[in-house]
């Protein structure tokens, strides 16, 4: 606790530090990090005009050009980390909320790497927190997560049957993720990823009743306009899940630094830019982009300090990622699991 109590007592405003007036640019067309004087923000306007289908929230309307960091964001001198959040208007791919630590070499010239958090749970007022057990406090923040059957009739008027199983408010098929929107308790609804149809409760997961979820062997009815499912479709539960995964964003390491250029000069860098690498490669691949996904089950659960072990660098200008990110990410740590997704040029 005193190491966090000191760590902590190096925080500068972003106008009092080497960042200030900065704007680090990706070799593709992810995000600018841009830390501007008064107001830090992530510049989005390349990446979503150049990628409209996905770059868009997740009641179909289209990702802000701009989005501002809180108020509270700060960089730490003693590690060369900036620390902030961006707060979503509607969820982003099921995330309300993005927990952000960016780390910068000696010179500024470089964001050497940088992590991104996808805040998924369902957020719930305290008072409902009160009083519960583990177990039921992860039944609150993700109460459809677990096994559930898939039942619908087809045009033939024929039963079919599948399984779903809900991770982290979320469920995948495919390459595609489907996000649980719980933002109105007593009207989930979820959208198809790249269709404007949506499905949503009609009986049975009304969470302003049940503000765990339905009951194993209960059943969720919904309705949807989406031409596979003429007369909707139904979930029967047949597990909770567990405390989830937690979905981060890795980039920098490999030859995906951000590069600086000044607020007056933010060009974005060729892609055959030769950048200077330092560091070790990771193993991520080297086609994935941040608007990819990955099952979690194909992916290995570590914790939290083993996933960051690869941006720790053969290099003493390397800045202590992993003590820096629990700053951040200490209020949400507890029995949390994370696994790795990296952000390279699209």
């Amino acid at each position: 606790m005193t190491e966090r109590l000191a760590f902590v007592d190096h925080k500068q405003k972003v106008k009092e530090s080497g960042i200030a007036g900065k704007v680090f640019v990706p070799k593709g067309k992810d995000p600018k990090f841009c830390f501007d004087e008064d107001q830090p923000y992530i510049d989005l306007k390349e990446a979503v005009e150049g990628d409209k289908v996905n770059w868009i929230l997740n009641d179909g309307s289209p990702v802000p050009y701009r989005l501002d960091f809180e108020k509270e964001c700060f960089f730490d001198k003693e590690s060369r980390t900036f620390h902030g959040k961006i707060l979503w208007p509607v969820t982003f791919r099921g995330a309300y909320q993005w927990d952000i630590v960016l780390a910068f070499k000696k010179s500024f010239e470089v964001m050497h790497v940088g992590i991104i958090h996808e805040r998924k749970e369902r957020v719930v007022d305290e008072a409902l927190l009160k009083d519960k057990t583990a177990e039921e406090i992860i039944r609150l923040r993700y109460p459809f997560d677990g096994a559930w059957k898939l039942t619908w009739k087809n045009f033939e008027d024929e039963e079919n049957t599948a399984k779903v199983t809900i991770r982290n408010n979320q469920f995948q098929q495919g390459r595609y993720l489907f996000n649980l929107n719980m933002s109105n308790p007593k009207k989930v609804f979820f959208r198809w990823p790249l269709d404007p149809v949506t499905a949503d409760v009609t009986s049975g997961g009304n969470l302003r009743k049940k503000p765990m979820g339905p009951e194993i062997g209960e059943v969720v009815s919904w309705k949807t306009k989406h031409p596979a499912f003429p007369e909707g479709f139904k979930w029967e539960r047949e597990t909770f899940g567990e405390m989830p995964v937690q979905g981060t964003l890795h980039f920098g390491v490999g030859g995906n630094e951000y590069i600086e250029r000044s607020v007056k000069e933010v060009v974005s860098v060729p892609n055959d830019t030769d950048i200077d690498v330092t560091g070790h490669e990771t193993d991520f691949g080297e086609s994935s982009n941040l608007l990819e996904y990955e099952d979690s089950e194909t992916v290995s659960e570590t914790d939290f300090g083993e996933s960051l072990n690869f941006l720790e660098y053969q290099d003493d200008e390397a800045p202590d990622l992993m003590a820096s990110a629990e700053l951040t990410f200490n209020s949400i740590l507890d029995g949390v699991q994370f696994h790795h997704r990296s952000i390279l040029q699209s």
